[in-house]
């Protein structure tokens, strides 16, 4: 068995696929892992993908006119998964991809496309849910921040749907477990920030969110009826884990967070 290892960003899982899909043993001899998810193998050969601007190019090429833009889209989605084994995937579509062309994207039947389908919309669904649960605040500067902690690399999507719902509009969205934010400057384009950015110097701002915990508590105190409180199904519409970073179920009189969350 060879093991090709990458590093957990979408350039370096399609440069290893790139360099995976060069070995004539194929997917059932070979393997892709992402750096630090994967148990070593005895006897296993292990190769670290070689990674560059030039071999990233390449593959974007050859996956949109061998296979299709739609299936690029895909591997894309896919790469922004908490699956662990996410990567190998990727590498077994491709495989798959460049063997069949454009069929592929209908042969569910295929397990590697099976598991790459579901880890799309696995992200997208969390994607698209967060789009309404997201809660901002504002800065004296007329900043506006919020805060996710989604189990999916899903900020790149976020940041794609507010820029163009709040294209006028200094916000910052900061992904909690990541450690990373999405910043968009008014009228410009959005980009990443990490910690060595100074990212934590932007978070610790002072903001209004206080005032409006108050008027949100205030809204659904007032607008509730306790005699058709149904915790079932507001946990269906409402997850717990996302009510954490809601400003209506925050810390203070009225609605309280969970203490654990699914």
């Amino acid at each position: 068995m060879v093991i090709y290892t990458c590093k957990d960003t979408f350039e370096d899982i399609l440069c290893g696929a790139y360099a995976a899909l060069q070995e004539k043993e194929g997917p059932a001899g070979v393997r892709l892992e992402i750096e630090g998810m994967g148990d070593m193998e005895l006897f296993a050969v292990y190769r670290q993908a070689k990674s560059s601007e030039w071999i990233f190019g390449q593959a974007v090429k050859a996956v949109r006119q061998r296979i299709s833009p739609a299936a690029y889209e895909k591997v894309y989605l896919a790469s922004l998964g908490r699956d662990a084994d996410r990567a190998n995937w990727i590498y077994r579509f491709l495989a798959s991809g460049f063997r069949y062309g454009d069929a592929v994207m209908e042969m569910h039947h295929l397990e590697e496309v099976d598991r790459l389908f579901r880890i799309c919309r696995f992200v997208q669904n969390e994607s698209h849910l967060l789009t309404g649960f997201l809660r901002f605040s504002r800065t004296k500067g007329d900043l506006l921040i919020g805060r996710i902690g989604p189990k999916n690399d899903v900020l790149p999507l976020l940041a794609r749907h507010f820029s163009a719902r709040l294209g006028g509009e200094n916000w910052l969205i900061y992904d909690e477990g990541r450690k990373k934010a999405a910043l968009h400057p008014a009228g410009g384009t959005w980009f990443l920030l990490h910690e060595e950015d100074g990212l934590q110097d932007k978070l610790a701002w002072k903001t209004d969110e206080e005032e409006y915990q108050a008027l949100w508590r205030t809204f659904h105190e007032a607008v509730a009826i306790p005699e058709r409180a149904n915790a079932l199904c507001q946990r269906t519409h409402l997850p717990l884990r996302y009510r954490p970073y809601m400003t209506e179920f925050q810390k203070g009189k009225g609605l309280q967070p969970p203490e654990e969350c699914d």
